[in-house]
């Protein structure tokens, strides 16, 4: 018979036998119910071509057949001669989980592999998703995220609470607030990378996917922008050298492009969150953030941001020259732990720059645990560079009134 016609079979029989039942009952069963055929129904229990046919699966669902009595087949789709074909292995009886398994003239079931040996499943199917990062990697981001949190909250409080203050004063607190709200979101761009589809869904996950380059990219706009500000400042008061307004026009075109680029790649689709197959026997599948083509958004990305932390580096050590002031020898140290962290991070280290897809030969989760390492570093220097002698200052000279730069 065709699969499915022995329900067929059962059903024409219960619709007899249940019209034989209600008029050998009458109207005993319910002298005010209309539904004396159904409930005829409800009241049988014979065996039929898919096993023992009865009802009153649970008292809720009175009219559900009971699963557990019911014949069960497995079939078995074989490719043979580029012809999928189906066969009846084995045949299940009296459970649908633990009941007796028979075999049948066409088994034993095959599998993909060709064998009878069934793969070395879990029977989570989470169990075989592969996420990019492994638990490690996300447990050092954390730690890594916190004390950058932690470290530039403690920085605000202390813009905050001593803002009349001459070192305070002196270094802009409106350009030290930037300076932490950029490297907040810098931060925060590696930390929205932790995530995968075992806790938020796809369409969740791909607006993290591209959320995580603006935080990176804007955060780090705003930080060299903060620094700029500064150097732009301590030039016009001191007038150690001439305006060179060309540099400063550079670095704003600069900063626009790396805008425009990412504009773009967002409106192109941007990164999507996507899991793919790797092994159609085992079903072990593979989740990242990846788009086609965004190799070069990204490279892009990379060399323009270089060209603006060269044209930083190159006015904050013109600057420095001068022994008058001490915020550009800060600066210039900020900037120059800048490059290096660019260099051995992007260039380095992780061509790859985001995340990369399970073909590369680069190992996401050392490139994710790299970046927030790297992350750390860069976040804890320009902390260091740009608060500890503003802290010295306050604490230690107690220089309140007289202006000497940071």
């Amino acid at each position: 018979p065709l699969r499915g016609s022995s329900f067929m079979y059962d059903a024409v029989m219960i619709a007899a036998m249940g019209k034989c039942q209600e008029a050998l009952l009458g109207n005993e069963i319910n002298s005010d119910s209309t539904n004396n055929f159904v409930r005829a129904i409800e009241g049988l229990s014979f065996t039929g071509a898919t096993g023992a046919v009865e009802f009153q699966e649970s008292p809720r669902y009175t009219r559900n057949r009971n699963r557990d009595s019911v014949t069960y087949g497995v079939y078995n789709f074989r490719a043979e001669n580029h012809t999928l074909k189906y066969y009846l292995t084995d045949i299940i009886t009296n459970h649908s989980v633990k009941g007796t398994i028979t075999e049948s003239s066409d088994g034993p079931f095959q599998f993909a592999n060709g064998t009878s040996i069934p793969p070395d499943f879990e029977y989570d199917p989470n169990m075989r998703k592969y996420y990019y990062i492994s638990k490690n990697p996300i447990f050092v981001n954390l730690l890594v995220v916190i004390f950058c949190l932690l470290s530039n909250f403690l920085c605000a409080m202390l813009v905050s609470f001593y803002s009349k203050k001459a070192p305070i004063q002196d270094a802009q607190p409106c350009l030290l607030y930037l300076l932490l709200i950029g490297l907040t979101a810098m931060v925060m761009s590696v930390f929205l990378q932790r995530f995968d589809d075992s806790k938020l869904s796809d369409s969740k996950l791909s607006e993290l996917c591209m959320a995580s380059p603006w935080l990176l990219v804007v955060g780090f706009i705003m930080t060299q922008t903060a620094l700029l500000s500064k150097l732009f400042i301590i030039k016009k008061i001191s007038k150690i050298s001439a305006m060179d307004y060309s540099l400063m026009t550079l670095c704003g075109l600069v900063m626009i492009s790396m805008i425009t680029v990412l504009l773009v790649f967002t409106r192109k689709g941007g990164f999507k969150w996507i899991r793919t197959t790797t092994d159609p026997v085992t079903l072990s599948s593979y989740a990242c953030c990846k788009m086609d083509g965004s190799v070069w958004y990204m490279g892009v990305l990379k060399i323009l941001s270089f060209v603006l932390l060269i044209c930083i580096a190159y006015m904050a050590f013109d600057i420095k020259k001068s022994d008058k002031c001490a915020d550009a020898r800060w600066i210039s140290y900020t900037i120059l732990s800048y490059l290096q962290i660019f260099i051995y991070t992007y260039l380095l280290i992780t061509p790859n720059f985001l995340i990369n897809t399970p073909e590369k030969t680069i190992d996401p989760t050392h490139n994710f645990l790299i970046r927030s390492i790297f992350m750390f570093i860069g976040n804890s220097f320009t902390i260091s560079l740009m608060f500890i002698p503003k802290v010295y200052n306050i604490f230690f000279l107690k220089f309140q009134d007289v202006r000497l730069g940071m």
